[in-house]
């Protein structure tokens, strides 16, 4: 069967009998022991892979890739990884009873549902686990062993003393012995244990029969109380470790002048011979654990006996000598189980840099949810490194609110302290993002220089996201060349850059390429950082290298490269940042759409909308959101695109280098609603955003404004100018061959293109794009994106681009019901003027002279059942 479920209290010998079943097997096999932490799907996935790649190297490689991904794919995916083996072999899972998290049994459910055909699957457990049991027992897909099943029989109680325990006791005793255990293997172990040391039979039986509650609890305090004084404290001492070793006994236990001299090898060389309940752990006998329910019994016993400041002691002691050894994340459980939080914050901030360094960030954010949150909340350094988390995540807004609380705290700090200059320096690589979104190239150089001064060696992760920024605004600043030389010259200043650095920087130079529009160099930077990030198993790299690369085959209209690169980003979902793989989505959707695959296309986009839902990722909504607006409109769905624009936020964020800018569709839908008053509103939106992209040299983004721009004026009947906007766009795009922007706006582009001056310098270049509009073959009507103006309209249409605020739709809601305006102002905590300002712009926005109309024309839009949907 696909499945061995070992199923019985502690104590019943279910790790020695199935340890004992694989020495007599020939399948390769492998063991993993779990504890609490483990309910952590990525750090049990981890060991999970692990365990198989010791008997199979090559195996489960993607998956470990995806292990570092921002987020996890569905269990189906990551179970879909063991069937490439064809050698059968056993895995046991040992303790899972320690696993409750819902996504860890959701991975075994779907293995099981499924079952690789190499593996046979063991799980050693005190009770049931959450898993598809009864399904497998109807398939008779499971084999189950119960306490029923491990319990000793009378006559195999009586063979352990005599045989394995070598007691001589009569047969009375043994029955009743056998009795008063019902055959546990344990507390027969325990009760030979403490005959070994005492000739008094009849008092073990007395307390056996009038001890403590738990016959456990009176056979451990027997067997205690007979070894010698100074191993019982070790043994005591020890059991707060899930592991240990020699050296670590001994710093847990210091030998001092009032006690007797023992140290961790003679203990452990104790414990062994006396065999006491000790498992060896390697095959060169250095690592050792207690049998838990030894060391349970052994903790009950030791918090009887000591305080618990001393048990503190103890654990802090532990957790140093853990952290000086490099075991972090058990030095971290140690300091929080001794009480130590302050002691556990300083270790995870000794240790933030190395995890962000090495793109473990699944361990970073477990051990920032292991501290108290109000910790958290209270210390600067910790809510740095939470903004860095979170842009890892792909949380932009939250990236910054945690920032602004960092940096409201920094007073907090030792104003000459390396913390204080570390989170000053942090805390300026954010705001030198927050300077690129916002188009302000200035400060946001300013403040990556300031970053890189204040910034520590060890900060390899932040400071690289410094440079890159101080590249990125060199660009915007029209000096690209100064950019990009600033990355080498940073490159050639460390002796030997980690891959990762080495990754980094190409990704920050893509980003300054795709902003110049420079295509023609960008290919050999982007296959650089695939090649990396490949070599290395960097998902984030192969999602940027695959983003870049897609976009810029995309606009250069080499297609069928496009959508091979875009649709392998879209494949692997969780290898991208969620900004790269919305944006990569959007271009393959074009793609389809282009080439009449509407279905395909709206599929894709359906299957966007569901990942950032799925996320709950507000911002990445509202960029499917915009991005259904473009698709519907370049679909001829026009009064479409004018409904769900009323519910659209077309500004998430300023215009830097993604595919997708939602700026630009709302002037599309007034270009294909074509009213005069909405083409001059299109042309002022136009001029105000075209100032900003000259302002920041975001010139792929402009080479398409332009175009769109020229399209506008020649609707408004404005020819020279247009045409003049046009040649700009192409002058623009020649020197990356940037054509497929041109294309998109389809044949009325092409028209445009015609009546272009013969005698100028984009003249060759404007004949190339004509030429790819003739190479299509009769497929021109694929780039119909928008309708002519005003065709598909009636003339006095207007789109509601000025859309309604949620706050206004919930005021239009109370008005629907008849609430009066007073009554509305009660209900949403706001004053009367408030709500008579909400209802003014509510009707200019729809055009309606009262509140009656306005709900009106409300219900004929559909806004309200969107609403309140």
């Amino acid at each position: 069967a696909p499945l061995t479920l070992v199923s019985a209290s502690a104590g019943y010998g279910k790790s020695t009998l199935f340890s004992q079943w694989l020495d007599s097997r020939e399948e390769p096999s492998v063991w993993v022991s779990l504890d609490a932490s483990d309910n952590d799907l990525v750090l049990f996935l981890g060991y999970f892979t692990t365990a198989v790649q010791m008997l199979f190297p090559e195996a489960c490689r993607e998956t470990q890739i995806l292990l570092k991904a921002p987020d996890l794919p569905p269990t189906s995916v990551l179970a879909g990884s063991l069937d490439a083996i064809e050698t059968s072999f056993i895995l046991v899972l040992d303790d899972y009873h320690q696993v409750r998290k819902t996504e860890v049994n959701d991975l075994l459910n779907e293995l099981l549902r499924h079952p690789p055909r190499a593996m046979h699957l063991a799980l050693l457990t005190r009770s049931d686990p959450a898993l598809i049991i009864s399904l497998l027992r109807a398939r008779g897909q499971v084999t189950e062993i119960t306490s029923r099943d491990l319990c000793f029989s009378a006559a195999e109680t009586a063979a352990f003393f005599s045989k394995s325990a070598k007691i001589s006791i009569d047969e009375v005793t043994v029955t009743a012995l056998h009795q008063k255990t019902e055959g546990w293997v344990t507390g027969l172990r325990l009760a030979a244990l403490s005959l070994q040391s005492t000739e008094d039979l009849n008092r073990l039986m007395k307390g056996l029969d009038d001890g403590s509650y738990y016959i456990n609890d009176y056979l451990i305090s027997e067997v205690l109380e007979q070894q010698p004084p100074a191993f019982r404290t070790y043994l005591l001492e020890t059991s707060i470790l899930d592991r240990f070793c020699v050296s670590l006994c001994d710093a847990l236990q210091p030998f001092e002048e009032n006690q007797e001299e023992l140290n961790g090898q003679a203990f452990i060389d104790w414990l062994e011979n006396n065999n006491l309940f000790v498992i060896p752990l390697d095959d060169q006998r250095q690592w050792f654990r207690y049998h838990h329910l030894f060391q349970y019994l052994l903790q009950d016993e030791l918090m009887r006996r000591k305080s618990s400041d001393e048990i503190n002691r103890l654990h802090s002691r532990a957790g140093e000598w853990l952290e000086r050894n490099g075991f972090i994340d058990e030095a971290l459980q140690q300091k929080l189980a001794g009480k130590n939080v302050q002691s556990a914050i300083e270790l995870v901030l000794r240790h933030r840099y190395e995890m962000m360094n090495t793109e473990q960030w699944g361990c970073l954010e477990r051990w920032l949810d292991s501290l108290p949150v109000d910790s958290v909340a209270r210390n600067p350094v910790l809510l740095s490194a939470t903004s860095f988390l979170n842009d890892y995540r792909g949380r932009p807004s939250e990236v910054f609110k945690a920032r602004d609380q960092a940096e409201a705290l920094l007073s907090t700090l030792d104003p000459e302290s390396s913390d204080f200059k570390a989170v000053e320096g942090e805390i300026s690589v954010l705001n030198s993002l927050e300077a690129i979104v916002r188009g302000d190239g200035v400060r946001a150089f300013d403040y990556a220089e300031r970053a890189l001064m204040l910034l520590p060696p060890e900060a390899v992760h932040i400071k690289s996201y410094a440079v890159g920024f101080r590249a990125i605004t060199s660009q915007t600043m029209g000096d690209l060349a100064r950019g990009l030389a600033d990355i080498d010259q940073t490159l050639g200043e460390i002796t030997k850059p980690s891959g990762f650095y080495l990754a980094r920087m190409m990704t920050f130079k893509c980003a300054a390429h795709m902003l110049e529009g420079d295509l023609v160099d960008l290919p050999k930077v982007t296959n650089r950082c695939l090649q990396l990030g490949t070599e290395l198993d960097l998902p984030e790299s192969i999602g940027y290298a695959r983003y870049f690369l897609g976009i810029q085959s995309y606009l250069r209209n080499e297609e069928a490269e496009a959508e091979r690169v875009l649709t392998k980003l879209i494949d692997e979902p969780f290898t991208a940042r969620i900004s790269y793989l919305l944006n990569g989505t959007f271009a393959l959707a074009l793609i389809h759409n282009s080439q009449g695959r509407v279905d395909i296309a709206s599929k894709i986009i359906r299957s966007a909308r569901d990942f950032a839902e799925e996320r709950n990722n507000l911002f990445a909504q509202t960029l499917v959101r915009g991005f259904e607006i473009e698709l519907a409109l370049r679909q001829g769905e026009v009064y479409e695109a004018r409904r769900l624009s009323a519910f659209t936020n077309f500004d998430p964020i300023s215009p830097i280098w993604f595919f997708y800018v939602p700026q630009l569709t709302p002037i599309k839908l007034l270009l294909a609603l074509g009213t005069p008053e909405g083409l001059d509103e299109a042309n002022g939106m136009i001029e105000e955003l075209d100032q900003y992209l000259r302002k920041n040299h975001r010139k792929t983004i402009r080479i398409d404004l332009l175009s769109l721009q020229a399209r506008v004026l020649e609707s408004l009947g404005e020819e020279v100018t247009s045409l003049e906007k046009l040649s700009e766009a192409i002058a623009l795009a020649k020197p990356g061959k940037i054509v497929r922007t041109f294309l998109d706006y389809g044949t009325p582009m092409a028209a445009l293109l015609e009546k272009l001056p013969k005698d100028n310098s984009v003249t060759q270049f404007a004949t190339e794009i004509l030429a790819a509009f003739k190479d299509q073959g009769g497929r021109e009507a694929r780039y119909a994106s928008i309708p002519d103006g005003g065709l598909m309209t009636p003339s006095n249409a207007k789109p509601l681009i000025n859309s309604l605020t949620n706050r206004e739709l919930d005021v239009l809601d109370l008005v629907a019901q008849r609430y009066q305006n007073k009554e509305i102002a009660e209900k949403l905590f706001v004053s009367l003027e408030t709500i008579r300002t909400h209802v003014k712009h509510i009707c200019q926005k729809l055009e309606a002279s009262n509140r009656r109309e306005a709900v009106e024309k409300a219900k004929s839009l559909g806004l309200l059942e969107r609403h309140q949907a």
